[in-house]
């Protein structure tokens, strides 16, 4: 029987990777978009706000973010969303600035501050000029490439741009990939053999876990709707804002037919969807019995 629990709902996301119990599926996770050399793969991770599952989630707008440090001090910041969100790009860096310089307090050294770096996982497409699912981004000078420091590193994984079947999954980044998009769908007693290793067993128990505890199923059930809401909210918010942006271009444009003054972006901006249908209604009535053709 399918999981039929989604890893990218993030209460779900953060179930499987922010216990402490679960520290092998979130260094193996690290290592994974890291690709660092063995002797600098990480070994262990604290998680420093780790999952509470009797904790109230109510408002889907809040973030179910990762915090950890591994055993060099790396500071890491984790984040799950299912879509694109307003100016997530800046939040991202945001959330980055915070867990850096939280490491230091009043007269500390600034020599002691760690690396940070920050995994964003999306299923959504937040770059589509750049092909294949994970990108890696650093402070390097413009021209020559040159690292400017080592302290910032901004990992983003898009999973839509993953479609890799089990078969072809090569290394621990598609396995990780793989589990992300397919979860829901295994079947904890018939696991594919390709997952099973520790880290993604683990992760799958931990999902089938939620999903037969009826307090914890009903948190996921909360939090995936809500954020389903968000997200229809939004991109309703989109297509409303698109017509009014083309409502007002058009009261522009028969202003200027009918040679009448130009209402100012300002009073357009503050009337409403039904008062800026009306007036493009008044000036096309005005504009036909001037004998304007539209």
């Amino acid at each position: 029987m399918p999981i039929g629990i989604d890893p990218t709902v993030d209460y779900a996301f953060k179930r499987v990777f922010g216990r402490q119990e679960n520290e092998e599926s979130l260094c193996s996770l690290l290592n994974a978009v890291l690709r660092r050399p063995v002797g600098e793969r990480i070994e262990s991770v604290v998680i420093l706000n780790p999952f509470l599952p009797l904790e109230a989630f109510d408002d889907k707008l809040s973030v179910l973010d990762i915090k950890a440090r591994d055993e060099s001090g790396r500071m890491f910041n984790i984040e799950m969303q299912i879509r694109l969100h307003h100016a997530l790009r800046e939040r991202v860096l945001f959330y980055w600035a915070k867990l850096y310089t939280e490491q230091l307090t009043e007269g500390d050294d600034y020599a002691e501050l760690r690396p940070t770096i920050s995994v964003l996982v999306v299923d959504d497409i937040l770059f589509p000029e750049l092909a294949g699912p994970h990108h890696c981004f650093r402070l390097c000078e413009e021209s020559r490439g040159i690292l400017f420091s080592d302290q910032i590193e901004l990992h983003v994984l898009e999973l839509p741009k993953f479609d890799k079947p089990l078969p072809d999954l090569t290394d621990d980044l598609d396995k990780w990939l793989f589990f992300l998009r397919h979860a829901a769908t295994l079947d904890i007693n018939h696991w594919p053999v390709e997952l099973a290793k520790s880290p993604w067993q683990r992760a799958g128990k931990e999902l089938t876990m939620l999903a037969q505890t009826e307090i914890e199923r009903e948190k996921y059930e909360a939090r995936r709707k809500g954020q389903l809401d968000y997200t229809t909210d939004m991109r309703a918010e989109r297509r409303i804002g698109r017509a009014e942006g083309r409502a007002e271009a058009t009261i522009r444009l028969l202003q200027r037919i009918l040679k009448q003054p130009v209402t100012t972006d300002e009073a357009l901006a503050a009337m409403t969807a039904v008062e800026l249908a009306e007036l493009v209604a008044t000036l096309t009535a005005a504009a036909r019995q001037s004998g304007i053709s539209l």
